[in-house]
């Protein structure tokens, strides 16, 4: 496999992860895609368009905002592509990215485990759906908000409905 393809199949999980993490807590996503050829080889490029996600995790009160901004690199280490560097980010990058997502003040190293967990569980939940998503993902590009209803078959488990 080239690194090229490797990387597009990296960002296809990574976006898949923001993707399913949304919809299995009720947020409307409208789009995601990923860049035919990443602009920086190790990065993963994309993007996944959706509303806000209101609310916290009940079980560990973490914000869900900041739990969908922890499941693309989740989503990767769960497909065993073990190699996102950027899941707990440097302060400076992090405040950037929380910035432009609008989520406000820095949270905590402790937050961001948090967050990173349960972004997990709720991706290993909805195992099937998630590789489902990454792999057709990798194949075109883009999925719109039909593509990801037809893939998802609207039976997903968000942070609420955990046992």
């Amino acid at each position: 496999m080239s690194e090229l393809v490797g990387q597009r199949q990296r960002a296809a999980w990574h976006e898949a992860g923001h993707a399913v993490f949304a919809l299995a807590n009720g947020v409307r996503v409208t789009d995601v895609g990923v860049e035919a050829h990443p602009a920086e080889i190790g990065c993963p490029a994309g993007h996944v368009t959706h509303q806000p996600l209101p609310g916290s995790d009940p079980a560990s009160g973490v914000s869900l905002e900041l739990a969908h901004g922890c499941a693309g690199c989740a989503a990767e280490h769960i497909a065993a592509m073990n190699t996102c560097l950027s899941c707990l980010p440097d302060e400076d990058a992090l405040t950037r990215d929380l910035a432009s997502d609008g989520i406000g003040e820095v949270p905590s190293r402790s937050d961001l485990r948090r967050a990173d967990e349960v972004a997990r569980k709720c991706l290993k939940q909805n195992w099937l759906a998630l590789a489902a998503v990454a792999r057709e993902l990798a194949a075109t590009g883009h999925l719109g908000e039909e593509d990801l209803a037809r893939l998802t078959g609207g039976s997903l488990r968000g942070v609420r409905e955990r046992t």
